[in-house]
C-alpha cells in the first residue's frame, strides 16, 4: 500500500516537472514580438548607472564613464532604487 501511494506521487510530480518544463522551452522559443526600429528611436533615452566610489544611480542624460560591473544592472525597479557597497564590500540593490 505505501509502495503504490508512493509510486503514485512520484509519478504525479514527475508529470508536472515535465509539463512545466515543455511550457519553459516553448516561451523561450517564440520571438519576442517588438516595433520596428524606427518607431523606437523617439522612445530611446541616454540613461545609465552613474556611479561613485561607494553606490550607483540610474541617472537620465549622463554620458560620462559607466564601470563595467554595472553593465548588466538593467533599469531599476521603481525611480529611487540604487546599488551600494554593502558592509562586507558586495554591491546590494537597495529600493
Amino acid at each position: 500500500m505505501v509502495k503504490n501511494l508512493f509510486l503514485s506521487i512520484a509519478l504525479a510530480a514527475g508529470l508536472i516537472f515535465v509539463a512545466a518544463a515543455d511550457r519553459a522551452e516553448a516561451a523561450m522559443v517564440s520571438p519576442a514580438v517588438t516595433a520596428p526600429a524606427t518607431a523606437q528611436s523617439g522612445l530611446v533615452e541616454d540613461v545609465r548607472w552613474r556611479c561613485g566610489p561607494g553606490a550607483c544611480w540610474w541617472t537620465p542624460g549622463y554620458t560620462g564613464y559607466v564601470p563595467p560591473y554595472a553593465y548588466g544592472w538593467g533599469q531599476p525597479h521603481r525611480p529611487h532604487c540604487f546599488w551600494r557597497v554593502g558592509r562586507r564590500g558586495a554591491w546590494r540593490y537597495d529600493c
